[in-house]
């Protein structure tokens, strides 16, 4: 219920209940309690930071949602190198675009590579010839 994910984030942001416990509950959270979860990270009323606990759990669409994300909202980059094993392909090139853009630094190439699919990988070998 709402009131439920309320005190949930409330407890999470007071530090009464670490992150650590967050990641524990995870498995037993409905998907769109951990959806909502989602949704208050990408408010700014989660911090970020509980991202890469949470990411097994969470659907691809979810998380590419939170790499949306721009401004004072904007996922740190060791959060969003930390969710890579659990985005898809796309997910996977909205980083390369952060890349190419500026707004990410190019050495996250680096973190996300053993993720990319061959195709990618080749592309963006030749593209830096």
């Amino acid at each position: 219920s709402r009131a439920a994910l309320d005190r949930l984030t409330g407890m999470v942001a007071a530090q009464q209940l670490e992150g650590s416990s967050l990641a524990g509950l995870a498995p037993f959270l409905a998907q769109e309690t951990l959806e909502k979860l989602v949704d208050r990270v990408r408010e700014g009323t989660l911090s970020a930071e509980h991202l890469p606990t949470l990411a097994p759990f969470l659907s691809q669409a979810a998380l590419e949602r939170v790499l949306d994300q721009t401004g004072e909202t904007r996922l740190p980059e060791d959060i969003i190198v930390a969710i890579t094993p659990f985005l898809s392909q796309a997910g996977l090139k909205k980083i390369l675009e952060g890349v190419k853009a500026g707004s990410l630094d190019a050495h996250t190439i680096v973190s996300i590579a053993p993720f990319l699919d061959r195709e990618t990988l080749e592309a963006l070998i030749r593209s830096a010839h």
